[in-house]
């Protein structure tokens, strides 16, 4: 008995040829199981951009538009047909992606003293917020410093 080869999936009328033609590569690699290099879908769409923005671009646009998953490590990324189900091999490097890895649970932080001494206004403000929050000053300020990096780094 053969495998079947499944239909491809229909896909809205507006998108552009290199969105279609990304897509219509990740469906095919996902239903093979197959892993999809940067440098393949660069040659998919036809684009020469050695940094990756390009297919990167395509990739969130195929995200938004309900069409793929994507689970990112540091070397690769692994990509899911949301109609089907269907994911492409993950890289040889399963490494998660620092961006995606949940926040520390205990770092070194801002010693509260030392804030006290030198920004006392500030120090009880931001006491009073993480009393608010039914936290220690001190997780207080590591969530400030985490919030602030993800925020840093939106869109990047």
């Amino acid at each position: 008995m053969t495998n079947q080869i499944p239909d491809p999936v229909p896909l809205p009328g507006t998108l552009f040829p290199s969105h279609i033609a990304a897509f219509r590569f990740i469906e095919s690699a996902a239903n093979g199981g197959r892993y999809v290099t940067a440098a393949e879908l660069d040659n998919v769409i036809g684009t020469d951009n050695v940094s990756g923005s390009t297919q990167a671009g395509i990739c969130r646009s195929l995200e938004r538009w309900g069409l793929i998953a994507t689970t990112k490590f540091q070397r690769g990324r692994q990509f899911t047909v949301l109609a089907t189900g269907a994911k492409t091999a993950p890289p040889r490097n399963t490494t998660p992606h620092w961006r995606t890895l949940p926040p520390p649970k205990r770092l070194l932080s801002i010693a509260p003293e030392a804030l006290k001494r030198s920004e006392p206004d500030l120090a009880r403000q931001m006491l009073a917020a993480a009393r608010e929050e039914g936290m220690s000053l001190p997780v207080f300020l590591l969530e400030l410093v985490w919030v602030g990096w993800r925020f840093r780094n939106k869109g990047r």
